[in-house]
């Protein structure tokens, strides 16, 4: 899933570290736009991966970062 700029701005902040688990509804970063702090929301479980670092300038719509759902059942451990 797709994390996606709802506006243009400045990144202020990275929430956690690249490649930490997130859950939906965690702040995954906070953007800058007319001098408001803006909080973006992860909107879905999983591990982050930024496409974006602090001070970067983006336009509405850009990819700020992506979330990957971890698999549970890696090699089939859960088979039967």
């Amino acid at each position: 899933m797709k994390l996606i700029a709802p506006i243009p701005g400045r990144i202020e902040a990275l929430a956690c570290a690249e490649g930490a688990r997130i859950a939906r509804g965690d702040v995954a970063l906070y953007m800058e736009s007319m001098k408001m702090k803006i909080p973006v929301y992860a909107q879905e479980d999983g591990v982050i991966s930024y496409r974006v670092g602090e001070s970067d300038a983006v336009l509405r719509g850009d990819v700020l970062a992506e979330i990957c759902a971890e698999e549970t059942d890696v090699g089939g451990k859960n088979d039967k």
